[in-house]
């Protein structure tokens, strides 16, 4: 039964409260009705029964004028009719007269009291009547003044006991009707009561748990199933409550729980593409995982390349350390070699002067002709101090060259930045191999002077002629030697030229110098950021094989 109940719908226990407050609602207005009705002639008995105390009295003195000779006829006529509407009312009182709204006596010792009025009416009617009947002076009418007389003070009091007993029984239907009132009343508020027990206890307690539990939802707090047994509509919310309840805690919240902890391997299905907040969460979860995997790899990649380019940057830096050293090492050669450049050049200058001077004695030999022994002793002299002057010159180039070369084998090793300096050191070379070919052919001519000097010893007749020659090998010579300073003053200048890019190349290795010890700290940084990051990244557990999704993908250049 109690589970039937449970079963029946929120409408159908609200009219049943609703049919059974009427019920008692008309039960009490049926019994207030019925009393009621009992009560409404209750008014008119008490008015009939009291104005019957004075119809009595009223007889007894319309009998005393009459016996007194008053207005005999007058009164006589008055006690006729107040004999006549007593009679009535005594009758109607007795057994009821609808014409006068009279219930008949149905009370027990009210009747009894009436019926003893009855009697003393009974005897007290006959009297009257023959006062009304009877002559005045007759002895019957004397007698029937004596006893009328005498019975009228009973029938009063008989008549007020009747009297009291009617107002009395009002009185208890007054009472009767206070207290079905009274019972109405309590029987109303108590079915208010249950009433309200009943609606608290079907509908305002369930709503209420339903309300806390979904105020509790939507806090975010855990809440328990409520699990009501009821088939009604309450039930059908409850039903759903827990079902969302479950829903939320056994699938949304279980998977953000997850996703607070970094695992991204939930799984959650939508209930169809209407379900938002599932839908929502997928996408998200989905989402995040395709992230993460993405940020996993990449800080794989980030890791390795920064630690690649830290190990590059720090070789580089090494390298640049080595090769700031070789150009100092380098502009120091170059500034040796320049001193002894210049100190070629200054030899040159000698040579040229004392070609000059030879110049000038070849062409005053033509007038002295007489000292030609002498002139050519001088001449053997000076062709062999020339030689040994070509030989030191010979050596300077050959010198140069060894420098040049090593020059453009210095500026092949510093790459894009040394290719002007060797073009300047192909220069050299080409200037040194000029100088070497002039002192070849210095020598040559210094040879044949000499060897056609001792000679001239011999053969003075052909002085003359050998001393055209001379003066024309002296020209040239001179003309050698000019260039010769010339070429070296061109390499002097050369090797200050390249002693300065040098000096730019030094700075600019030093520069590179700094910025590679840079890039190696900042690589460093980079690389101790980057395992930061991937520490980071390994608290969440995806769905994706790193290793597998980041195999394929091209690697980082190696730097030898």
């Amino acid at each position: 039964m109690p589970s039937s109940i449970h079963n029946l719908s929120i409408a159908v226990k609200l009219m049943s409260i609703v049919v059974n407050t009427t019920l008692i609602t008309l039960i009490i207005v049926f019994v207030s009705s019925v009393v009621l009705t009992g009560q409404e002639n209750d008014g008119t008995v008490i008015n009939i029964s009291g104005r019957q105390r004075m119809l009595s009295q009223k007889m007894s003195k319309e009998v005393l004028a009459i016996a007194s000779g008053i207005k005999v006829e007058a009164n006589k006529e008055a006690l006729n009719k107040t004999f006549s509407l007593f009679q009535a009312s005594h009758e109607g009182l007795l057994y009821g007269n609808a014409q006068m709204g009279l219930p008949p006596t149905d009370a027990p010792d009210i009747r009894k009291q009436m019926m003893h009025v009855d009697q003393l009416w009974k005897a007290f009617a006959p009297e009257v009547q023959t006062v009304l009947t009877a002559d005045s002076g007759s002895e019957r009418f004397k007698q029937a003044i004596e006893q009328i007389m005498a019975t009228n003070v009973t029938l009063l009091v008989e008549m007020n006991k009747a009297v009291g007993m009617y107002e009395n029984s009002t009185r208890e239907s007054v009472h009767r009707l206070f207290y079905v009132f009274y019972a109405g009343g309590i029987l109303a508020v108590l079915a208010a009561i249950a009433c309200w027990f009943g609606i608290r206890k079907i509908v305002i307690r369930p709503i209420r748990r339903i309300s806390a539990t979904m105020m509790k939802i939507e806090k975010g707090h855990e809440v328990e199933k409520l699990q009501m047994d009821r088939g009604d509509e309450i039930g059908l919310v409850a039903a759903s409550v827990d079902a969302l309840t479950e829903s939320l805690q056994g699938e949304i919240v279980s998977a953000l729980n997850r996703l607070a902890a970094g695992d991204l391997t939930f799984d959650i299905v939508p209930r169809d593409a209407e379900d938002r907040p599932r839908n929502a969460l997928k996408k998200l979860g989905v989402d995040l995982n395709a992230l993460v995997c993405e940020l996993q790899g990449a800080g794989k990649e980030v890791a390795a390349g920064s630690e690649q380019v830290s190990h590059t940057s720090q070789d580089l830096s090494h390298r640049a350390s080595n090769t700031a050293a070789s150009l100092e090492e380098l502009n120091s050669s170059m500034t040796e070699m320049i001193s002894k450049t210049q100190q070629n050049a200054d030899k040159a200058n000698t040579a040229q002067q004392r070609a000059t001077d030879a110049e000038g004695a070849a062409k005053s030999g033509n007038d002295q002709v007489n000292s030609m022994v002498e002139t050519m002793q001088d001449i053997n002299e000076a062709g062999k101090g020339i030689k040994r002057i070509i030989s030191v010159i010979e050596e300077i180039a050959f010198q140069t060259n060894l420098l040049a070369l090593n020059a453009a084998v210095e500026a092949a090793r510093a790459g894009q930045h040394g290719k002007g300096f060797s073009v300047v050191a192909e220069e050299v070379r080409n200037l040194a191999a000029r100088s070497a070919k002039a002192a070849q052919e210095t020598a040559e001519l210094i040879e044949a002077t000499v060897g056609k000097t001792e000679s001239g010893m011999e053969q003075v007749e052909l002085t003359a002629d050998w001393f055209r020659k001379i003066v024309t090998g002296i020209n040239e010579t001179t003309e050698l030697i000019t260039s010769i300073a010339e070429a070296s003053k061109d390499q002097a200048n050369s090797l200050t030229m390249i002693s300065q890019g040098l000096t730019k190349i030094d700075e600019i290795t030093q520069q590179n110098t700094a910025s590679s010890e840079e890039s190696a700290a900042t690589a460093e940084q980079l690389y101790a950021q980057s395992e930061q990051m991937h520490a980071m990244l390994q608290r969440f557990k995806v769905r994706c094989d790193i290793n597998s999704r980041h195999a394929s993908r091209a690697k980082l250049p190696q730097i030898s």
